[in-house]
């Protein structure tokens, strides 16, 4: 009855202020989802075969990841070492990844046409695998050198969300490897915050949206699949059903504020009623199905339950940046502290194991204490790893005086329509790793002057490197929401 009271409550004062919000998101509100070598490394032969333009192009396995390697005929010596993001554990796919790929297409040509050589690994395992991923870059890289004696002068390593996490740990842990690194849209918070945050999300999905979702538990990957599925589904159609899409709507903004989750994303752009609360639905649904599909994987890798939310206040949540954001909707404090209390109240608990958190931590931790130059990336509106991120890791790089080692990069979207069964959605600057191939080439450009000047460029250095590559949407004042999750 409580619920129920604040939930219809909330439609109420829905159905009276929420129709006047039709203004397009304010800026400062954006957020935030593998030459044949020596074998003692356990490399297998590698198959050579020319490419286009006179590239050589060698593949093999090391360990049971598969590796690729490109080298253009004009190499400069540069290797740039390319990690991907996430693959669940029952994606079938091994193939390795050697560079970014943009909206608008992959930027290998691009690169190798300027001399790169180009490297990239499968990893040995799939699901959260930094720690694997560290170790099977490491010996590709060994391997790469073993075969090419004398030609390698330096490796720049980079990577996309859970290949960001993987380039940083890198850099932290194998800094005399690397000239500098460069994550992009980067999980930089590591392993053990962002499984809490995501839990945090499912659970919160389940206490005051779908009280029947299971979450955690599952004997199966199908039936995490399935739990994952019915977040989506159930969502949905509330925010559908004439009789529930209303206090639906307040529920799903409400937990997206908490989350810190952004009201535009790539396939909605803020500017209606109707496209503010789908962006808040799809972070939500996105966040809270990952917790899903990822709950087998993290317990496998870890020996137990990672994720928890003991002895978290949901109401702490509501700090003077949710109260602002939520009240830029037109909704009063009170109705997200209504929120707040209820999700308290009903939220189920969920207890880790201490010696699995301390593992997965070695799936990612971040420190921010860098000695080689650092470039990160990110897009404003990022319904899954939100732009928070990166103000936890400038907190901790911060502490660790590492500031001048590092530049942090946000990029914001141009205008855009919701997108549709034709068209639409944000070229860049909204949602998980949406960038062109223009903005990947511009963020490893500026990190090669910050190797090459050995200072952290300037603002206007860097406006001029990003005009010069054509790259849109650099935006220098965007200042992140701060991290309210757990921090370690």
């Amino acid at each position: 009855m409580i619920l129920a009271g604040v939930c219809n409550g909330a439609g109420r004062h829905l159905r009276t202020t929420l129709t006047r919000c039709t203004r397009t998101r304010r800026t400062s509100l954006a957020l935030l989802t593998a030459a044949a070598v020596c074998g003692p490394i356990g490399v297998l032969p590698g198959v050579a075969a020319a490419a286009a333009a006179g590239t050589t192009v060698t593949t093999g396995t090391i360990k049971g990841a598969h590796w690729k390697a490109e080298v253009p005929p004009n190499w400069s010596g540069t290797v740039l070492l390319w990690n991907h993001g996430i693959r669940l554990p029952t994606s079938t796919d091994r193939s390795a990844e050697t560079a970014p790929t943009g909206t608008d297409g992959s930027a290998a040509d691009a690169l190798l046409s300027k001399g790169y050589a180009l490297l990239g690994s499968s990893y040995r395992s799939q699901g959260f695998a930094v720690r694997d991923a560290v170790n099977d870059d490491v010996a590709l890289l060994a391997s790469f050198k073993a075969s090419h004696p004398n030609r390698v002068k330096r490796t720049l390593v980079w990577g996309a969300s859970l290949g960001g996490l993987i380039t940083e740990t890198l850099a932290e842990e194998r800094p005399s490897l690397f000239a500098g690194a460069a994550p992009g849209c980067g999980v930089l918070v590591g392993a053990v915050p962002i499984a809490d945050q995501t839990l945090d999300t499912a659970l919160m999905v389940k206490a005051i949206l779908l009280p029947n979702l299971q979450v955690g538990g599952y004997t199966s990957d199908a039936q995490a699949a399935a739990a994952a599925t019915a977040v989506r589904t159930g969502i949905t159609g509330l925010l559908t059903a004439a009789a529930t899409k209303t206090g639906t709507a307040g529920r799903v903004l409400a937990i997206a504020t908490l989350q810190g989750l952004p009201y535009q994303t790539g396939s909605y752009n803020g500017a209606t009623l109707s496209s503010f609360v789908g962006a808040a639905a799809e972070g939500v649904i996105t966040q809270a199905s990952a917790a899903i599909l990822n709950s087998r994987d993290s317990f496998a890798k870890s020996g137990g339950n990672v994720a928890t939310n003991v002895g978290r206040a949901y109401l702490a949540k509501v700090t003077p940046d949710a109260v602002a954001r939520f009240g830029s909707l037109g909704l009063p404090a009170s109705l997200l502290r209504s929120y707040a209390k209820t999700i308290d109240r009903r939220v189920a608990r969920v207890a880790a194991s201490p010696r699995a958190r301390v593992i997965a931590r070695q799936n990612g931790d971040p420190t921010g204490a860098v000695s080689i130059p650092i470039v990160t990336m990110h897009t404003e509106f990022d319904p899954f790893v939100a732009a928070s991120n990166e103000a936890l890791f400038a907190s901790r790089v911060a502490a660790s005086r590492s500031g001048a080692r590092v530049l942090q990069l946000f990029v914001k979207p141009p205008s855009y329509a919701d997108r549709t069964a034709a068209a639409g959605g944000a070229p860049y600057g909204a949602g998980h790793c949406i960038f062109t191939k223009a903005q990947w080439l511009a963020q490893l450009a500026t990190l090669e002057a910050f190797t090459a000047g050995g200072n952290k460029p300037a603002r206007n250095t860097v406006a001029s490197i990003w005009s010069l590559n054509q790259a849109p949407g650099l935006d220098q004042g965007f200042v992140p929401l701060p991290w309210t999750g757990t921090l370690r």
